[in-house]
């Protein structure tokens, strides 16, 4: 993860690009928001999804009837009926997005609850809350069904975060594959290295010409008796062949740091670039992978805060507990 690895400043213009100041009663609220929705954190959380799984569905909410929060879904999560025209793009498509519920008190999980934003022949957006089998539940955001969310294309809060475009004709990009085999390698690796240093780090005790009811009971102030000349003891050391154990899982690490576009060395424990040369060749392979890859966030991030202000300006006016973010726009520095 290269964007948000540390957090972004950010703040509010007029679209002339100067940010209001700091007492300005939207600024206030901006900055309240972004405590609630735990911005820096989410941002993280989104970035490390999208390298993973290949994008992260970011829904604003309105909980508990009176905060903003940022829920973030996984692909596996979603439903997606793609809208014809656009078909790679979520805006004007039709969303099923599954309800997280709580386990009960002995463990077991309720019935699976789904919410699904779908637009009528009317172009009027609605959202029902149901179970799999179609059975509709209490809506509590809007009790007849009828989404009151509005913007440009969509009636529904989703936006999708992801660092390239999907194939033609598709919505979602495939999760990287190798990064999770990669995981998974590694994982089982480290079992091999524990287990190895477990069971043959220490010589083995080896008793020849003894019978069970003859065994020495050994220790450092112990005679050991022998009852013929045929009996021995001695020590065994095993070879577990640590290095080439070791050198094998370096290879693993230096191949998938390769196949990345990555210094050889960027995964390894003991990183064989020492001189300043090849640091800074290793910082601008990182740089040219963030440079290409904001461009994409910013996009998102710019759908994200049209849907931020549809979700907040909307309960500002039905509670009258919120400061109305109107034409403002949001400015990131990354």
């Amino acid at each position: 993860s290269v964007i948000f690895h540390r957090p972004p400043e950010t703040f509010l213009h007029t679209g002339d690009g100067e940010p209001l100041p700091e007492d300005n009663p939207a600024v206030v609220q901006w900055r309240k928001d972004s405590k609630q929705i735990k911005l820096n954190e989410t941002l993280s959380q989104i970035e490390t999804w999208t390298n993973l799984m290949g994008q992260a569905i970011v829904q604003p909410a309105w909980v508990k009837g009176s905060e903003l929060r940022l829920l973030v879904h996984a692909p596996y999560e979603v439903s997606v009926d793609q809208d014809p025209e656009l078909p790679s793009e979520i805006d004007g498509a039709y969303v099923t997005v599954e309800i997280r519920q709580p386990l009960d008190s002995v463990g077991i999980r309720p019935t699976n609850v789904y919410a699904t934003w779908q637009r009528e022949d009317d172009d009027q957006w609605h959202m029902w809350i149901h179970d799999d089998r179609g059975n509709l539940r209490a809506n509590p955001l809007f009790e007849d069904n009828i989404s009151r969310y509005s913007r440009p294309g969509s009636g529904h809060p989703f936006v999708v975060f992801r660092r390239e475009q999907p194939a033609p004709g598709g919505v979602f990009v495939p999760p990287d594959e190798a990064l999770i085999q990669l995981a998974l390698s590694s994982n089982l690796k480290l079992m091999d290295l524990d287990w190895v240093n477990r069971f043959q780090c220490h010589s083995q005790a080896v008793i020849v010409g003894h019978t069970v009811d003859e065994m020495p009971t050994l220790g450092p102030s112990r005679v050991l008796r022998f009852p013929d000349r045929d009996s021995s003891f001695s020590y065994v050391s095993p070879n577990p062949n640590l290095g080439e154990l070791r050198e094998s899982f370096n290879f693993d690490l230096r191949l998938a740091a390769v196949a990345m576009g990555m210094a050889p060395d960027t995964f390894e424990p003991q990183s064989s670039s020492r001189n300043l040369a090849s640091k800074q060749l290793e910082n601008y392979q990182l740089k040219l992978k963030r440079e290409r890859a904001i461009p994409a966030y910013l996009s998102s991030l710019d759908k994200l805060w049209g849907s931020i202000k549809m979700v907040g300006d909307y309960w500002a006016g039905v509670t009258g507990t919120r400061v109305r973010y109107g034409d403002l726009e949001l400015g990131v520095q990354l």
